[in-house]
């Protein structure tokens, strides 16, 4: 067995991230403008670099005082509402039986890692590093070695999986050996058995 450690990123591998999708679930309704308004940075709460209310209060300064209710709304609910990808999530359980150790390295604001533990999934994985609270982000790859050292694992041993290209692309340069998930679960099966 090459490889002994799966890494996962989390949005829109095992679970969907998707601005509309959400949006969707949980507000009453919402438009364009609405939209932009609440994804307006949402990088610098991935970075950890602004408080949750904070960027709450920015995006209702944004947007106009009719909305203010679905928009707290919608900052209540989101972390709670990714749905599963379910031909990930079985495999995530295929690997477990199989013995690898798996990882999550996600950037995701804290109110997210706060609460991800109401995604059954996370109780198979081994550990996990989440960007906002540690302040760093993919593709920095400062957080990849971050992981590395918090777990003592070694990167030959590693294979990353992301929906990001730059992100498998860091993580390639930190020799963890990575593939692009993009609904091509037999080609990210058929690499790890390489």
């Amino acid at each position: 067995m090459r490889f002994k450690n799966i890494i996962f990123d989390f949005g829109n591998v095992l679970s969907v991230f998707n601005a509309d999708r959400l949006l969707e679930l949980c507000t009453p309704a919402y438009h364009e403008a609405m939209k932009k308004a609440i994804f307006h940075d949402w990088d610098a709460l991935d970075d950890g670099t602004i408080t949750y209310e904070d960027y709450i209060g920015q995006t209702l300064c944004m947007s106009d005082r009719k909305d203010w209710e679905a928009i707290r709304m919608f900052f209540d609910r989101w972390y709670l509402a990714l749905e599963d990808i379910e031909e990930v999530q079985a495999w995530v359980h295929e690997l477990k039986r199989e013995g690898y150790h798996l990882y999550i390295l996600s950037n995701a604001p804290v109110i997210f890692e706060e609460n991800v533990h109401v995604y059954p999934i996370v109780k198979e994985f081994d550990g996990a590093v989440y960007s906002g609270s540690i302040q760093l982000s993919k593709p920095d790859k400062a957080i990849y070695h971050y992981l590395l050292d918090k777990y003592q694992l070694k990167a030959e041993e590693c294979f990353f999986i992301d929906d990001k290209p730059r992100n498998v692309e860091a993580a390639r340069q930190c020799g963890i050996e990575a593939m692009v998930y993009h609904q091509n679960l037999k080609k990210n099966k058929k690499a790890i058995l390489v």
